[in-house]
Formats: structure tokens, C-alpha cells, sequence
């Protein structure tokens, strides 16, 4: 049995968002919430929105913090403009969750035992949580799924492929939380570039936790760095920013759009792809017995 239970505004957050109890509860009752963004809240941001079942579905995992599930505000923004369908899911959910998925994102506040935004107050929680989160990126790798990462959720597919961070784990997580505006150097021979409209140098603001790729064993391509610091990686169907994209301090709502745009394009070459390979299954003569 299925209920469906829409993220509420919560303006004090910039967020949408839904307390952890409420779909713990549902669970317990064995029900099988299903969270989604109320129809009026997509028109909210883009009148001309409408739900087209044709699109690619798109899972998103909802970030955690003081006990409630989120969606900033700014990801319902640009969700709004892009043609996918959303599945939201939670560090509860199982891989099997992503059968009828063409693309995956990882946003920021997602736990981790490393993460500077982890809830110190739980310490449970973000190790079930991360597990979750590699078990969804490793699967939509496997499968050759497209994966945009943001914020934490970048970091965490970056540790996956070898990333790590210079900080120590007892440095101080007041100091490492602080954004500040730096300027963002784009590699003209990546992937970022293109995306961002051939764009080399744009202001960002980051937190404050620099890392470091070990050179003999990280397998992405750095696209674009703060200094000599990593800022975004990844390959031809992964895109990784360690800043949150909804903050850049110019013209954001351009280089935004664009990278959800890529996710976009991506799932719906790999919804083909897949469409393409049923039809093959269905024409290749049945083995004879």
C-alpha cells in the first residue's frame, strides 16, 4: 500500500521538507510512502510546468538534518525547468528503487561519517545513510546511469573513486562549514566547460574544506579548481561540483539550469537506450526448446 506524503515549504530552511518520524511511521505500518513536491509548488517556480509521463525519471536522495528530510529550495527551482520526472527517495530505500530510473542525484546535506555537515548528535545514522548513498552510486554506475553529485554528495562519489580530504577528521566542523565566495577556474578541455557555456572563470561560493586527489588511484578528471584545490569532477556521465550550484554569485540561474540540463539530456539518452534494448529483446527470435 502506497501513500503519498508532499514536502512542505519550510521558509525558515529555504527547504522543502517532511519530518523523519512521519515516514518512519508510515513504514511501521507497513506502508510504502512515496514523497513527492505538491503540483502548485512546481507551478510556484514555472507556470508552464506540467507532469509528462514520456520524460525520464530522475531519483533524487533527500538530505537530512535536525531530524527532518529536505529539499533546498533552490534544487525545486531548477528541477522546475528541466523535462524528468522526480522520484524521491531516502537512505532507506533499496537499489531496487532505481529499475525505473534513467538518473541519480546526490545533493548536499547528505550524511556522512567524514561529512562537515553531518549531525554530530546522531551518530548511527550517517554511517546507515552512507551506505545507502554508495550503494545507489555504484548501482547507477553498474548500469551505466547518468549521476550529477552536489555539495556532500559530490565529495561522497569523489571518495569513491579515490578522492580524500587534506583535513583531519578533529578539525573543527564550525570553521570547515563556512562558505566563502572564491573564483572558480574551469578546465577548457572539460566537460564543466561545455556545460557552462564555455565559461572559464566564475565566482563561487564553497565551504572551507579543501581536498586532494591521490594521484595513483583517483579515476575521475578534475574539471575545474579554486586555486590549486578540486572544485568539480567526474566523466563523460558524471558531473561532480563540491560547491552548491544554486550558489553561484553570478548569473547563477544560467550555470544552474545548465547543469541540470546536462542531467536532463543524459537521462533521456539513456531512457532510449534502454527503450532501444526491450525492443531488440522482443523482435530476437524466442529459443527454441
Amino acid at each position: 500500500m502506497s501513500d503519498i506524503v508532499y514536502l512542505s515549504y519550510m521558509p525558515e530552511r529555504k527547504a522543502f521538507g517532511v519530518k523523519e518520524e512521519k515516514i518512519e511511521k508510515l513504514r511501521s505500518e507497513g506502508k510504502n510512502p512515496q514523497i513527492k513536491i505538491a503540483p502548485k509548488d512546481w507551478k510556484k517556480y514555472n507556470q508552464k510546468y506540467a507532469a509528462d509521463k514520456s520524460n525520464p525519471m530522475v531519483a533524487f536522495l533527500l538530505g537530512r538534518e535536525d531530524g527532518y528530510y529536505l529539499m533546498m529550495e533552490n534544487y525545486v527551482k531548477a528541477l522546475a525547468f528541466i523535462n524528468v520526472n522526480l522520484k524521491v527517495l531516502t537512505h532507506e530505500d533499496m537499489v531496487s528503487e532505481l529499475d525505473d530510473v534513467c538518473g541519480l542525484i546526490l545533493p548536499g546535506r547528505l550524511d556522512d561519517p567524514l561529512n562537515t555537515f553531518a549531525n554530530p548528535n546522531l551518530p548511527k545514522k550517517p554511517v546507515l545513510c552512507s551506505l545507502t548513498y554508495v550503494n545507489m552510486v555504484r548501482e547507477a554506475e553498474k548500469r551505466g546511469m547518468p549521476i550529477l553529485g552536489i555539495g556532500a554528495g559530490a565529495k561522497i562519489i569523489g571518495r569513491l573513486h579515490g578522492l580524500r580530504p587534506k583535513r583531519a577528521i578533529e578539525d573543527d566542523r564550525a570553521i570547515l562549514r563556512v562558505k566563502s565566495l572564491k573564483l572558480l577556474n574551469v578546465f577548457p578541455e572539460s566537460v564543466l566547460y561545455r556545460i557552462m557555456g564555455n565559461t572559464r572563470k566564475v565566482e563561487i561560493y564553497s565551504v572551507s574544506e579543501p581536498l586532494l586527489p591521490i594521484k595513483n588511484n583517483f579515476d575521475l578528471k578534475v574539471f575545474a579548481v579554486c586555486d590549486d584545490t578540486p572544485e568539480a569532477w567526474g566523466n563523460d556521465n558524471m558531473l561532480c561540483v563540491h560547491w552548491e550550484s544554486e550558489d553561484v554569485s553570478v548569473e547563477a540561474n544560467k550555470y544552474t539550469l545548465n547543469i541540470y540540463k546536462w542531467l536532463a539530456r543524459k537521462a533521456l539518452a539513456f531512457q532510449k537506450a534502454e527503450q532501444k534494448k526491450l525492443l531488440l529483446q522482443k523482435k530476437s527470435p524466442k529459443k527454441a526448446k
